[in-house]
């Protein structure tokens, strides 16, 4: 059984899940993360909706999800340019030169003496098209995630 717990005003700090003795449930068998407080959302929204009848999935996929499209795209965007221009952990790891990623490809093409740039750019060139892929395709969602990331409340 869920409980709130408020402040000396009044306000909602918590929710907690309570046995039916009234204690605290440590086994947490109603795993009520509260998603929605992570991102910013306003928790009204989210307490509208259990008014409503909604379940804790149901808040979860109608409401908390689509409000959140702008920072999951942000984050899936950095995340993939981060791991797509890893170069020092496969510098580490890999020992084959069929395994190498792009950016330990590209730095095989400088020589000690001599760098061939044509070769250096032309692969630059292809190792960004995924990236630029990725963002024309969450350009929408990341320019939201990103001017809302600097409002406060």
């Amino acid at each position: 059984r869920m409980a709130d717990e408020r402040d000396a005003d009044g306000n909602l700090t918590r929710r907690v899940d309570r046995d039916a003795s009234g204690k605290p449930d440590l086994l947490l068998t109603n795993h009520d993360v509260d998603v929605g407080r992570f991102l910013g959302l306003p928790p009204e929204i989210e307490e509208a909706a259990r008014i409503d009848g909604a379940g804790h999935w149901q808040v979860f996929t109608r409401i908390v999800l689509p409000m959140s499209k702008p920072a999951i795209a942000t984050l899936v965007v950095f995340a993939f340019m981060a791991a797509w221009n890893s170069f020092l952990w496969p510098l580490v790891v890999i020992n084959s030169e069929q395994l190498m990623t792009l950016p330990l490809g590209l730095s095989q093409l400088h020589g000690r003496f001599a760098t061939e740039w044509n070769l250096v750019m032309a692969g630059s060139t292809i190792s960004v098209i995924p990236i630029v892929a990725l963002y024309l395709f969450t350009q929408r969602y990341v320019i939201q995630g990103v001017a809302l990331s600097g409002l406060k409340g």
